[in-house]
């Protein structure tokens, strides 16, 4: 399949084979040039989303009943309702108003991802992915021929003093509405990264002395031995609840 074409008639082929396919198990045999590439064989290819040609699949994605009407699992959902404690009350003043509604989430990937940024996105000269690239999210960022490491280090791999000045920027941008009345007041962030626990720790306490009343990061969650195994699902879950999500564009695998 080439993907080369539009996404969508490319996936209208692909349901159509599927469908009238006699065979009850059907095997995706990657072509030469992606075996030569090392990449496994696959349905739809992984470039497609680097390009801005898979927003032509957007709307039918965020219409369908996948996209409306999946939800978290009991565990993920228990574990949730477990650990609001440690985001306190939020700014919350009334038993009615949703919890989350004075929460910043922000996902940093540090660990190996600071030589997935170098030896493969940065040379590959692959930018924003997937639905990051739709136009009017606040943030764009295309990668030319002659961005250099530093600049796309940017959006990739921030250093601290970047994280900080976004999520500043952020909150003063929600709270001041941006033109369409105020709103509630960001209070708390939660910090979700693979980042190691001093890492982690020094973060908090910047955060909390430029104002947050309350920082949680991943580690600071307790989980049970089931739910440690979904805690992925966990984090995804509170950052979707989350009045403003900041997370990094540059995402490929």
């Amino acid at each position: 399949m080439d993907w080369d074409v539009n996404p969508s008639i490319s996936f209208e082929t692909w349901l159509k084979a599927l469908k009238d396919a006699p065979e009850s198990c059907i095997e995706v045999v990657a072509n030469q040039t992606r075996r030569d590439m090392g990449f496994a064989p696959q349905p739809i290819d992984i470039f497609a989303f680097a390009a801005e040609r898979i927003l032509s699949l957007w709307e039918e994605f965020r219409d369908s009943p996948v996209s409306r009407l999946t939800g978290a699992s009991n565990i993920t959902l228990e574990a949730v309702d477990n650990n609001l404690g440690l985001f306190g009350a939020s700014g919350v003043d009334s038993p009615t108003a949703d919890p989350f509604d004075g929460i910043l989430a922000l996902h940093i990937r540090r660990g190996d991802y600071r030589e997935h940024c170098t030896d493969t996105l940065w040379k590959d000269k692959l930018g924003f992915f997937g639905w990051n690239q739709l136009s009017y999210l606040p943030d764009r960022f295309t990668v030319a021929g002659d961005t250099t490491l530093e600049e796309f280090d940017k959006h990739c791999y921030p250093d601290d003093d970047a994280i900080l000045k976004k999520i500043r920027d952020v909150k003063m941008r929600w709270e001041g509405g941006h033109g369409v009345g105020a709103r509630q007041q960001l209070d708390t962030v939660f910090l979700m990264t693979n980042a190691g626990h001093a890492w982690q720790e020094q973060m908090k306490r910047r955060l909390r002395d430029s104002g947050w009343s309350t920082v949680v990061t991943t580690q600071d969650l307790v989980l049970d031995a089931q739910q440690t195994e979904v805690s992925m699902a966990i984090d995804t879950e509170l950052a979707r609840r989350a009045a403003v999500f900041i997370g990094n564009g540059v995402r490929f695998v």
